[in-house]
């Protein structure tokens, strides 16, 4: 397999910083990577420089940005916030 497809979708107001024109959030972004490659990697592609103010989830748990990807998936990436 040379190629998968990474879909993210950038929630809290990440797709304006990132100036993502036509942006649609129920489709996301799709990424065609190669397989192995890890998600920080993706998310530096796409524009984001500091990751660590961004939290992941993929197939519903919380992902690192360290995770690596061998097949396609979709990854939802949103800003951290607190409050009580």
């Amino acid at each position: 397999m040379d190629q998968i497809f990474i879909t993210v979708k950038f929630y809290s107001g990440i797709e304006k910083e990132l100036k993502i024109d036509d942006y649609d959030m129920g489709k996301g972004v799709v990424y065609p990577v190669k397989p192995g490659i890890r998600l920080r990697n993706i998310l530096k592609k796409a524009g984001l420089k500091k990751l660590s103010r961004f939290c992941y989830f993929s197939d519903g748990a919380r992902i690192s940005s360290w995770k690596k990807f061998y097949v396609s998936s979709e990854v939802s990436c949103l800003r951290i916030s607190g409050g009580g």
